[in-house]
Protein backbone atom coordinates (compact mmCIF):
# COMPACT_ATOMS: atom_id res chain seq x y z
CA UNK A 1 0.00 0.00 0.00
CA UNK A 2 1.55 3.46 -1.06
CA UNK A 3 0.05 6.89 -0.66
CA UNK A 4 -0.18 9.00 -3.58
CA UNK A 5 -0.26 12.75 -4.77
CA UNK A 6 -3.32 13.99 -6.29
CA UNK A 7 -3.99 15.81 -9.18
CA UNK A 8 -3.40 18.76 -7.33
CA UNK A 9 0.20 17.59 -5.94
CA UNK A 10 -1.20 17.50 -2.77
CA UNK A 11 -1.51 14.13 -0.66
CA UNK A 12 -3.62 11.87 -1.40
CA UNK A 13 -5.94 10.63 1.44
CA UNK A 14 -6.04 7.33 -0.65
CA UNK A 15 -3.96 4.54 -0.35
CA UNK A 16 -3.16 2.13 -3.57
CA UNK A 17 -1.88 -0.96 -3.98
CA UNK A 18 0.15 -0.45 -6.33
CA UNK A 19 2.34 -4.28 -7.84
CA UNK A 20 6.34 -3.88 -7.55
CA UNK A 21 6.08 0.51 -7.04
CA UNK A 22 4.86 -0.31 -3.51
CA UNK A 23 8.23 -2.55 -2.46
CA UNK A 24 10.42 0.88 -3.73
CA UNK A 25 13.02 2.28 -1.55
CA UNK A 26 12.80 5.11 0.84
CA UNK A 27 15.02 8.11 -0.83
CA UNK A 28 14.43 11.14 1.05
CA UNK A 29 14.64 14.56 -1.86
CA UNK A 30 15.85 12.06 -4.76
CA UNK A 31 12.99 9.82 -5.10
CA UNK A 32 10.36 9.63 -7.07
CA UNK A 33 6.28 10.11 -6.14
CA UNK A 34 3.28 8.34 -7.21
CA UNK A 35 0.61 10.67 -8.86
CA UNK A 36 -3.11 9.10 -9.41
CA UNK A 37 -5.34 10.64 -11.37
CA UNK A 38 -9.03 10.59 -9.84
CA UNK A 39 -10.54 10.40 -13.97
CA UNK A 40 -8.73 8.13 -15.54
CA UNK A 41 -7.35 5.33 -12.29
CA UNK A 42 -4.26 5.57 -14.08
CA UNK A 43 -1.11 5.66 -11.35
CA UNK A 44 2.40 7.20 -12.55
CA UNK A 45 5.91 7.51 -11.14
CA UNK A 46 6.98 10.70 -11.70
CA UNK A 47 11.11 11.07 -10.64
CA UNK A 48 13.37 13.53 -9.97
CA UNK A 49 16.39 12.44 -11.74
CA UNK A 50 16.69 10.56 -15.57
CA UNK A 51 16.91 6.81 -14.83
CA UNK A 52 18.93 4.60 -17.06
CA UNK A 53 17.71 1.09 -17.83
CA UNK A 54 18.78 -1.17 -14.57
CA UNK A 55 18.80 1.79 -12.23
CA UNK A 56 17.08 1.27 -9.21
CA UNK A 57 13.54 2.92 -9.11
CA UNK A 58 13.12 5.15 -5.55
CA UNK A 59 10.20 6.65 -3.53
CA UNK A 60 9.90 9.55 -0.89
CA UNK A 61 7.77 8.39 1.21
CA UNK A 62 7.35 11.81 2.73
CA UNK A 63 8.31 13.36 5.73
CA UNK A 64 7.56 12.01 8.81
CA UNK A 65 9.11 11.18 12.37
CA UNK A 66 10.55 7.65 12.88
CA UNK A 67 7.74 6.14 14.95
CA UNK A 68 5.38 6.64 11.58
CA UNK A 69 7.98 4.96 9.52
CA UNK A 70 8.78 1.61 11.81
CA UNK A 71 4.73 1.92 12.32
CA UNK A 72 4.36 2.20 8.42
CA UNK A 73 7.17 0.79 6.35
CA UNK A 74 8.88 -1.89 9.11
CA UNK A 75 12.32 0.48 9.15
CA UNK A 76 13.73 3.60 10.95
CA UNK A 77 15.75 5.90 8.61
CA UNK A 78 19.43 6.17 9.29
CA UNK A 79 19.32 10.05 9.27
CA UNK A 80 15.97 12.19 9.51
CA UNK A 81 15.45 15.73 9.79
CA UNK A 82 11.65 15.13 10.37
CA UNK A 83 11.88 13.06 13.74
CA UNK A 84 10.47 14.19 17.01
CA UNK A 85 11.55 13.30 19.94
CA UNK A 86 8.53 13.78 22.93
CA UNK A 87 9.90 15.85 26.49
CA UNK A 88 8.06 15.39 29.50
CA UNK A 89 8.81 18.40 31.74
CA UNK A 90 8.81 17.99 35.91
CA UNK A 91 8.57 20.89 38.31
CA UNK A 92 8.95 18.77 41.24
CA UNK A 93 5.48 18.40 41.47
CA UNK A 94 3.36 15.33 41.17
CA UNK A 95 -0.24 17.47 40.98
CA UNK A 96 -1.62 17.18 37.44
CA UNK A 97 -1.83 20.42 35.68
CA UNK A 98 -5.41 21.13 33.31
CA UNK A 99 -5.55 23.12 30.39
CA UNK A 100 -8.15 25.10 33.02
CA UNK A 101 -5.42 25.73 35.26
CA UNK A 102 -3.11 26.98 32.79
CA UNK A 103 -5.24 29.34 31.37
CA UNK A 104 -6.94 30.73 34.59
CA UNK A 105 -3.09 31.04 35.83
Amino acid sequence: MVGARGDNGRRSEKLLLVPVLDMANHAPSIGGQLEFDQDTGDVSLVTKTNLAEGDEILLDYGERPNDEFLLQYGFVPFHNPSDDVPVTLSCGTSRRVSWDDARDA
